[in-house]
């Protein structure tokens, strides 16, 4: 909400990453998985993107010219984005905004913006095709929900209109390097 009222959000530059992520997300959320070696190439990914938005976060990239994003690709990416999001279990913000970043199709507000909605959108479509796959969730999840609800609105204002793209790719960076470490650290 915060990045639509600042103005950050293109529906224009979202749909195509949006149109086949949902689905994706759905099937994705009917495969359980328990690969090791799929969590450390994951985690290395992590960790490349991190690195990656880390080193290059500079003033420069946030005002200079950003690359115009094919439909197609953005179709392809956002349908591999959801699927993959889908099996793990997260909205799959984590993924499609270092991707967007690193390949300047947006700046990091604009990249925000996009992966707040795909997140929503993909959580929910993950949900439901975990839910009609037989797993269940008990209210312990409930405080959970309250909580990243919370944060993702609290988030949402300070990234649109108090941090500049400079900080917000930074704290991406700590946000995938956490994620990394939480899947390395869930393998032992």
């Amino acid at each position: 909400v915060a990045y639509v009222k600042a103005g950050h959000l293109s529906m224009k530059l979202a749909w195509p990453f949006l149109a086949l992520s949902i689905p994706a997300a759905f099937l994705g959320g009917f495969i359980l998985i328990s690969d090791k070696a799929y969590f450390v190439l994951l985690a290395l990914a992590l960790l490349v993107a991190a690195f990656r938005l880390a080193m290059n976060a500079s003033a420069k990239d946030e005002a200079g010219e950003h690359a115009a994003v094919s439909v197609p690709v953005s179709l392809g990416v956002g349908a591999g984005v959801g699927f993959l999001s889908g099996i793990v279990g997260v909205g799959g913000g984590i993924f499609l905004s270092p991707i967007m970043i690193i390949f300047k199709w947006a700046g990091t507000k604009r990249t925000s913006a996009v992966a707040a909605l795909f997140i929503v959108v993909n959580s929910i479509a993950g949900l439901a095709g975990r839910i009609l796959k037989g797993s269940s969730f008990g209210g312990e999840f409930l405080p959970l929900i309250v909580v990243a609800f919370l944060g993702g609105l609290l988030g949402s204002y300070y990234g649109a209109n108090r941090f500049s793209g400079i900080v917000l790719r930074r704290l991406l960076s700590i946000v995938l390097l956490i994620a990394a470490t939480k899947l390395v650290l869930a393998l032992f």
